[in-house]
């Protein structure tokens, strides 16, 4: 049986990252990093003045893909119910269309093809932390609106995480992953 996909998704500095690796220890399930913020931090390490451009999209979007492969073999090794990614191949068609006002026919295919079973889409509520590696002059609520369009275009199952109440978005990302995981294991 191939396990449950949950997908934090959304603007940066929405807490993808924390949710990702809270519910990842909540509920013993593996999990995979943003593929994008990974191959970039690795380009700034090597050339401090690495930009992004449409260029780039293809190797971040291969990144994301291995991140998520990895975490499936793991799941599926471990029997594991559940895998959670810390965003997806939908991300990255996102943030090339707000950038670049299109994504690589190959990746928008994949993305279609690899959709996640739920996603849990970051509310632009909650306050912004500085990071080398996040695009700040994206207008997040833009961003948010962006995020959401996409979602509804893919036809993907999703909520609103929202709140500055970091305890709160937690509970609720808990409750709500535990709902679909009794679901969808035949416990509801």
């Amino acid at each position: 049986m191939r396990p449950l996909v949950v997908v934090l998704t959304g603007p940066e500095s929405t807490g993808k990252t924390t949710l990702a690796a809270h519910l990842a220890a909540r509920f013993d399930a593996p999990w995979s990093a943003e593929g994008a913020r990974a191959w970039y931090a690795e380009r700034l390490a090597a050339d401090p003045a690495a930009t992004l451009s449409y260029e780039t999209v293809t190797p971040i979007a291969e990144r994301q893909i291995a991140l998520e492969e990895g975490a499936l073999a793991d799941a599926t090794r471990r029997g594991s119910p559940l895998v959670l990614r810390d965003t997806d191949l939908l991300s990255t068609v996102t943030y090339a269309r707000m950038l670049y006002g299109s994504a690589p026919p190959w990746v928008e295919e994949a993305a279609w093809a690899r959709r996640g079973d739920h996603y849990l889409l970051g509310d632009v509520d909650a306050p912004w932390v500085e990071d080398p590696v996040r695009a700040d002059a994206l207008d997040r609520d833009v961003a948010r609106a962006t995020f959401e369009a996409v979602l509804r275009e893919f036809g993907c199952a999703y909520e609103v995480l929202g709140g500055a109440d970091w305890e709160a978005r937690l509970d609720l990302a808990e409750s709500l992953v535990g709902r679909w995981l009794s679901k969808s294991i035949g416990q509801d």
